[in-house]
C-alpha cells in the first residue's frame, strides 16, 4: 500500500513545504480559473501560469464556487 506523501511542492517558491500547510499547493482552494479555451490558445500554454493574479482578473461566470475569468496575460499562439 503506497504512502501519502508527507511533503508537496509550492508553485510560488519551489520549495517543499509539509503537506497539509498553508503553502502546500494541494490543500489550497482553487476560487479563480482561466477559461480553458483561452488556455489551448495561448502562446503561453506550456508554462506554469500559477502565480499569475486571477483574482483580480476579469469575471465571465461563475461554476459552483469556481470563479471562471479571462486571463489578462493571454497572447494568441498564432
Amino acid at each position: 500500500m503506497p504512502l501519502s506523501p508527507i511533503y508537496c511542492r509550492s508553485r510560488s517558491d519551489g520549495r517543499l513545504h509539509r503537506f497539509g500547510s498553508k503553502d502546500c499547493i494541494r490543500c489550497r482552494p482553487v476560487t479563480h480559473q482561466p477559461k480553458g479555451s483561452m488556455c489551448a490558445a495561448c502562446r503561453h500554454a506550456l508554462s506554469n501560469c500559477s502565480a499569475l493574479p486571477f483574482a483580480s482578473m476579469p469575471e465571465l461566470k461563475r461554476a459552483g464556487q469556481t470563479v471562471i475569468v479571462r486571463c489578462t496575460q493571454f497572447q494568441c499562439s498564432k
